[in-house]
């Protein structure tokens, strides 16, 4: 009897896996159960922790905008901005874009051709058409209306010719253009989308006013380019600049002291395009309807930039035969004066 009891001990004797513990006993029938469902595709093998650290970082719905037919959404970045304005001046400093051309042969007249024109075709003022010997004569093409011109503006009719431009390494680059000329439009030229498309013609704009634009996709042409406000679209635009609070303060009172008689103001131009480095001092050309006078003075003033930051040109007596006044600027940055800014 002592053995038949000593036998059904070593028959009840708990095995290894039952001598572990609760948490172990847990844990493989989790991973038991596991096993027994499919794998999922495209689940990751990374541990838990390291899952949780890097959810930190993904784009959930509300942050972005989800793709269509899924639950993944679209990140959403924003884009910096390389010059700030104040609120509501988000336009200050926009300017008219051109580049300098000739038309029908190369040695023609230079004059300028405006390129961010927003319009569809190219448009030609019947002025200019009639100015240039040679041209084709003109050819009956699709009826519109224009709009956005001045109000007897009418199409005419279209032509062919070449468009010859000096690219930034000295070589001529010629394009065929197919113009509409306009009766009743005041700027020479307009490049329209359909120019543009068909040269592939992008722009490389900085915020420091400098554009250059480029021809084709592969090892593109550069060209220069200008912003000019002195473009006459039919009506006038006048702009002007901030700087700090006292400038603009100052500059008003001055200008409403300096009032001629009729009570118009002497538009002075810079004639030139200038590029002043940071504590340096250049002569700047101007430009001014002068008349008769030889001599004027130009009093001190305190020009602000899009940027803030401030041209300095002090009292100077002129002549009219050599129209330049000493421009600093103190900055720490070059700045650009544009032709044609007043």
């Amino acid at each position: 009897m002592n053995v038949e009891a000593h036998e059904e001990s070593e028959a009840r004797e708990p095995s290894r896996e039952e001598e572990t513990h609760r948490n172990a006993r847990r844990r493989r029938s989790i991973e038991s159960k596991k096993a027994s469902k499919p794998p999922i595709v495209g689940a990751s093998n990374l541990p838990r922790a390291i899952r949780r650290k890097r959810s930190v970082n993904k784009v959930f719905p509300q942050d972005g905008v989800l793709r269509e037919g899924t639950n993944e959404a679209k990140p959403i970045v924003a884009a910096v901005k390389m010059k700030e304005l104040p609120e509501g001046l988000g336009s200050l400093g926009a300017q008219a874009l051109t580049i300098k051309a000739k038309l029908h042969t190369i040695d023609s007249k230079e004059f300028e051709v405006r390129l961010d024109s927003g319009a569809n075709i190219t448009l030609m003022s019947e002025e200019f058409y009639d100015s240039i010997s040679g041209l084709p004569q003109l050819k009956e093409g699709l009826r519109m209306k224009l709009y956005h011109l001045t109000g007897n503006a009418k199409v005419l009719g279209y032509m062919r010719t070449t468009l010859f431009v000096e690219a930034t390494d000295g070589s001529i680059i010629s394009f065929e253009l197919e113009a509409y000329v306009v009766r009743g439009m005041r700027v020479p030229l307009l490049i329209g989308e359909d120019f543009q498309t068909s040269y592939e013609i992008g722009l490389d704009r900085r915020a420091d006013g400098r554009t250059e634009v480029k021809i084709g996709r592969y090892s593109p042409k550069l060209i220069e380019a200008s912003s000019s406000r002195n473009v006459d679209l039919g009506f006038e635009i006048r702009q002007s600049f901030t700087s700090q609070s006292f400038v603009r303060a100052k500059a008003l009172r001055r200008a409403r002291a300096k009032k001629l008689p009729d009570g118009k103001n002497i538009p002075v131009l810079a004639a030139t395009d200038l590029k002043i480095l940071p504590a340096t001092v250049h002569n700047l050309k101007v430009t001014a309807p002068f008349g008769n006078k030889k001599e004027w003075i130009v009093e001190k003033l305190l020009i602000g930039t899009e940027s803030t930051e401030i041209l300095a040109a002090p009292t100077t007596w002129i002549n009219s035969s050599y129209p330049y006044i000493p421009i600093a600027n103190p900055g720490s940055r070059p700045l650009y004066i544009r032709k044609g800014e007043v």
